[in-house]
């Protein structure tokens, strides 16, 4: 497909039932061990957003567009280095939007907006820059929208700062 989009749900993944669970693990249970990313990891248990990335990743063609709304939660934990390695594997990381705490009325989680884009050629992900935004007041979504696509825009209540995905 040419892009999936999703809010996935905000649980953990011992809160699933074993027969989710059991699903999850047939359908990517390999990238799971790959990345390490499994419950009762030290400091964090894995949120299933996570494992929505992975999975939405398998639909992707190439250059196909990833979009997601998750907690905020993986910029500040053992997993989110992992999903980080995994996203930094698999795609050109566009933009990473993360939003002040209740920012949005519910959930009642600081989230993030994660807009990727499915590469194999490492070379190439590697010359992709990444825009990095901190939204922590009302803003148009036409001004984030420009802050992202507009790499030399300065946009005034939005921190921005952009890297070559290479250098992380």
């Amino acid at each position: 497909v040419d892009a999936v989009v999703a809010n996935p749900p905000y649980t953990r993944w011992t809160e699933l039932p074993d027969t989710t669970r059991a699903a999850v693990m047939a359908a990517i249970g390999s990238t799971i061990r790959q990345y390490k990313i499994t419950a009762g990891m030290v400091r964090s248990e894995p949120m299933v957003y996570v494992h929505f990335v992975m999975h939405g990743s398998n639909f992707l063609e190439s250059r196909g567009r990833l979009a997601m709304i998750v907690s905020n939660s993986w910029l500040q934990s053992e997993y989110g280095t992992k999903l980080g390695t995994f996203m930094l594997d698999h795609f050109k990381v566009k933009a990473v939007i993360d939003f002040a705490s209740r920012l949005f009325p519910i959930p009642l989680v600081a989230t993030t907006v994660i807009l990727l884009e499915k590469e194999k050629d490492q070379a190439a992900r590697e010359k992709n820059d990444i825009t990095f935004l901190y939204v922590d007041s009302q803003v148009e979504v036409k001004e984030i929208l420009d802050a992202v696509y507009e790499r030399d825009r300065k946009p005034t209540n939005i921190l921005k700062t952009v890297m070559s995905q290479g250098e992380i």
